[in-house]
């Protein structure tokens, strides 16, 4: 669903930007569509020709494996596809003589707190040199590594590749999601979204007699307002705050103060 939607945003946004920009150098508003659709359907066609990936899921797909089963799990799977007797698996740290290679995978890049427990552990184990598979380090934090240690980061699609070569590349799943129209019409139509398709209607229709481009803005306007009348047919899901997750945790049989004052008067 993810490469879908790429995809629709892209050709959306070639679309917007070469109308818009057609408008003001092309007159007339017909050979601006003309022009903006031509280039849009050439985008979409390099886009869609692109061949697909041939590996068996992302680079992310994996970091975000080590992520979610720790960091112990990925120092194992490189341990074993390493198969050096001569090294040590040591939870998440794979040392080597004077050499460490650290699994310290997160969804953001390395801290000093993060920076400090490497160092120490560096510190511990005697090692001159730290290899860390991370998404990257704060600049911040490079100020508490000695001068003595060399530090240096191994991104994940070369963890990726090596595990692959030894056939050692855990099997995942690929989460694929069906793109259906009723979602789109769900997220698009919803109330709570009438008041910014209200205002931005109203705005736009005001604009159409302080402009030139007169047309443009009454039919952008109208599109705002037929939009915002179509969150108040039953297409439209929700209410118009959108505070509905909250109420399903607040306490049904909670009293209020007026109920509390009678039960007391009885």
């Amino acid at each position: 669903m993810g490469r879908k939607i790429d995809r629709i945003s892209i050709c959306a946004i070639t679309f917007i930007l070469f109308f818009a920009w057609g408008s003001y150098f092309i007159k007339k508003l017909t050979l601006t569509f003309l022009f903006a659709f031509l280039i849009t359907f050439l985008v979409a066609l390099l886009v869609l020709g692109r061949k697909g990936n041939k590996k068996p899921y992302s680079y992310e797909r994996l970091m975000t494996e080590f992520c979610l089963k720790g960091n112990e799990y990925a120092a194992s799977l490189i341990y074993r596809a390493l198969s050096n007797p001569s090294a040590e698996l040591l939870g998440n740290i794979i040392k080597k003589e004077c050499a460490l290679f650290v699994c310290s995978c997160k969804f953001s890049a390395l801290n000093k707190q993060d920076m400090a427990g490497i160092v120490n552990s560096a510190k511990k184990e005697g090692a001159s040199e730290v290899y860390i598979l991370c998404r990257g380090i704060e600049r911040g934090a490079y100020n508490l590594v000695p001068r003595n240690l060399k530090v240096k980061t191994v991104k994940i699609a070369a963890v990726y590749k090596f595990l692959d070569k030894k056939n050692l590349l855990p099997e995942l799943s690929e989460e694929k999601s069906k793109f259906t129209f009723s979602l789109i019409l769900e997220s698009v139509f919803r109330r709570g979204a009438f008041k910014y398709y209200m205002f931005s209607g109203a705005v736009l229709i005001l604009m159409s007699f302080l402009t030139p481009l007169r047309i443009y803005y009454i039919t952008m306007g109208s599109i705002s307002l037929l939009f915002a009348l179509l969150t108040l047919t039953p297409l439209g899901k929700g209410g118009f705050k959108e505070d509905g997750p909250f109420k399903k945790f607040e306490d049904s049989n909670q009293i209020t103060i007026d109920e509390l004052l009678n039960d007391n008067k009885e």
